[in-house]
């Protein structure tokens, strides 16, 4: 993930995945990071931190203003 910056995180995969989804359907490819075995084991994240949404350094500024 050299080229890509967190757009924002937080403290479920679901709020996460939300918030790839309106990313996406604004054509902005979005990644997520999570220790909790895929969304398996979401107890995991209490140990962990929080689940990180990334996306390009080149789609940043747009995705901020999607991402509130």
């Amino acid at each position: 993930m050299e080229n890509s910056l967190i757009i924002k995180t937080y403290a479920t995969r679901i709020e996460a995945e939300i918030g790839k989804s309106k990313l996406e359907a604004n054509g902005i490819k979005a990644f997520i990071q999570a220790d909790d075995g895929g969304g398996q084991e979401s107890f995991l994240l209490n140990a962990t931190g929080f689940v990180k949404l990334f996306v390009l350094k080149k789609d940043y500024a747009a995705a901020k203003k999607i991402i509130l």
